[in-house]
């Protein structure tokens, strides 16, 4: 599956990781609870990106979650609930402050 670069900061802004600060090389981080965990990295440029399977990887996303998430049923949520079933966020660790 191809994605528009477009399409993917899109993602990253519904996913809720905070956006670069630096325009040269775009590192989105994840934040939740206070803490940063984990950094994807987005490149600038336009038309369609070479490495979406590297991207959903990135995102710690299998195919299927992947899709889910570019056609909008995932929300940032359920991507949380995802992230806690592997492991990378404790849900007695961190708690989401809003």
């Amino acid at each position: 599956m191809r994605i528009k670069y477009r399409e993917a900061e899109q993602l990253l802004n519904k996913l809720r990781f905070e956006p670069p600060r630096q325009t040269h090389h775009k590192r989105y981080k994840f934040r939740y609870g206070g803490q940063t965990i984990f950094t994807v990295y987005h490149s600038h440029g336009s038309g369609e990106m070479k490495a979406t399977d590297k991207f959903s990887i990135d995102l710690k996303l299998n195919q299927q979650q992947f899709h889910e998430a570019l056609q909008c049923p995932l929300n940032y949520d359920e991507y949380v609930e995802i992230l806690k079933s592997k492991r990378l966020i404790w849900s007695t660790a961190f708690e989401e402050v809003n």
